[in-house]
């Protein structure tokens, strides 16, 4: 995005994408304000729909993008192996107070642990110049973008998105979709003490989402520096509410105690209970 034109071989500028066109003032995003059925128009009628996060300024944007009626957009090929689908494209955008330094420099992309310009590939795969075809919903069997699909729909801080959206289709040039709430769930537990198995209050508690990519057929973990942290109460129960399915690392803290550390696969619903033992033992 931050390098000029890419279609037709660098000669054919594509039309400008949701991000660009709110930047310039030709389009304001519609944020969801509830359940219901949408039909989206291709982008060249300047309608993007917008689902917020958590984090001001840390947003999704999804727009229609349709070759046949865009001229632009029929040049989505670089070469034979590098070409994308028509269909509902969904963007992760990141313009928080924490990312503006990127966009100053202009290179929102420029860690690839945290990009700021990020596409929700629907085929759920790495992105290379040889699967472009997987970006656009719907793609294949995979119809809807949830807080439990794959990928799922969730934060930067792997916190749930207000909306998702299901049974996505594709309708001559348009494209129909569901716009549902999302249930939220939730993690939770007890902080316990080995020595009298009773909870620990002012136990610090923190939940770390960890991110895998993947080079090739190789994959490499890492974790996220967006973490949550919540301390326990008086009966030392702690909670993490609407966050995401997922892999994170949780680790429980508090002085005269060594420290706990697992990683986890979040379920609906998840219930772990954390053991502490004294620096004695």
């Amino acid at each position: 995005m931050t390098n000029g034109s890419y279609n037709n071989e660098g000669n054919t500028p594509p039309l400008m994408n949701g991000l660009e066109m709110e930047i310039i003032g030709w389009c304001t995003p519609i944020e969801f304000t509830g359940e219901g059925e949408i039909t989206l128009k291709p982008i060249q009628n300047h309608v993007v729909y917008k689902i917020p996060t958590e984090v001001e300024g840390e947003y999704f944007l999804i727009e229609n993008r349709n070759s046949a009626s865009i001229v632009w957009d029929e040049f989505k090929t670089l070469n034979s192996n590098r070409k994308t689908k028509d269909g509902l494209f969904i963007t992760h955008i990141d313009r928080s107070a924490d990312m503006e330094s990127r966009w100053a420099m202009n290179r929102p992309n420029g860690w690839l642990d945290h990009e700021c310009f990020k596409f929700v590939v629907a085929g759920n795969n790495y992105l290379s110049d040889k699967n472009w075809d997987i970006v656009s919903y719907p793609y294949e069997n995979n119809d809807s973008w949830t807080a439990y699909s794959h990928p799922k729909a969730s934060s930067w801080g792997a916190k749930l998105l207000p909306f998702q959206i299901t049974k996505i289709a594709r309708v001559g040039q348009d494209i129909k979709f569901k716009v549902e709430k999302t249930v939220a769930k939730s993690l939770t537990g007890v902080v316990k003490s080995s020595s009298i198995s009773m909870g620990i209050a002012q136990a610090t508690v923190t939940l770390t989402p960890v991110t895998s990519k993947a080079v090739g057929k190789l994959y490499s973990f890492s974790v996220n520096k967006q973490a949550l942290t919540t301390v326990t109460d008086a009966y030392g129960v702690y909670s993490f509410d609407g966050i995401a399915d997922g892999e994170y690392v949780i680790t429980a803290s508090l002085a005269g105690y060594a420290d706990y550390f697992q990683n986890i696969n979040v379920k609906q619903g998840a219930v772990l209970d954390i053991v502490l033992f004294t620096d004695a033992q």
